[in-house]
């Protein structure tokens, strides 16, 4: 279910997930009766956190934005701009964020 692969330095393992385990894991929730911790332990997802953000961007921009973009996204100053002042006026998560604009939270992690 996990595929394991090192980060462009190649020092640091990341891990990505399937787009199928997503939206697998995803409908679970949405179907009701279970929630992030029992999914995470039935899929060996270490952090709820991962599948509270797909939960997020799934329901905000449905199944099919779980799907992972395998190009580079480059963003207007005024696009930054814009995601930062969301974030600070609604006082929102990053995650939330993230769902909002069909972003990576971990780009704003880097941008905030």
């Amino acid at each position: 279910m996990l595929d394991k692969k090192s980060n462009d330095c190649g020092a640091f393992p990341v891990t990505k997930y399937s787009n199928e385990l997503k939206a697998k894991v995803v409908s679970e929730y949405l179907k009701g009766g279970i929630g992030y911790r029992e999914l995470s332990v039935r899929y060996g997802i270490p952090s709820r956190a991962n599948i509270r953000t797909w939960v997020n961007q799934a329901r905000t921009h449905g199944i099919e934005s779980l799907k992972v973009k395998h190009n580079k996204t480059t963003y207007s100053q005024t696009f930054k701009i814009t995601v930062v002042e969301y974030v600070h006026t609604h006082q929102v998560s990053r995650v939330r964020a993230a769902a909002h604009f069909g972003i990576s939270p971990s780009w704003i992690e880097v941008n905030i």
